[in-house]
């Protein structure tokens, strides 16, 4: 899988999966008139191609999740910071996989994958 980043492709970049740079995974590349799965997060590569992805994060990163549009990787210190990931499990269970302080979850039931978080502590 490719990670992408706002950039030079359709306005993102190609960045290695796992990489601090990478926000997201790319899971489809479908035509523009096609669906992603209600899962997924999408986003336009090109005037004919869009993407079906899932945040790629691992536990302890942070996301600036805002109230409209896609999150995105920012570092735990960032005042945009939102969310901290506290699990990241390769289950559809969702709830029932996260940590006891685990505050929402998002279910990737197609990537059988769950992402747990928590509110980014306010920084005193």
């Amino acid at each position: 899988m490719r990670g992408h980043r706002r950039g030079t492709w359709g306005g993102h970049r190609v960045v290695d999966c796992g990489s601090p740079e990478s926000d997201y995974l790319v899971v489809h590349r479908i035509a523009r008139d096609g669906r992603c799965h209600p899962d997924y997060d999408l986003f336009e590569l090109d005037g004919s191609t869009i993407a079906c992805g899932i945040l790629d994060v691992r536990v302890g990163d942070c996301v600036h999740q805002p109230s409209f549009g896609l999150g995105t990787k920012v570092r735990c210190a960032d005042p945009a910071a939102t969310l901290l990931v506290t699990a990241v499990e390769a289950t559809a269970a969702g709830e029932s996989a996260c940590t006891p302080d685990s505050e929402v979850y998002w279910v990737y039931g197609e990537a059988a994958l769950t992402h747990c978080f928590k509110a980014v502590p306010a920084l005193v």
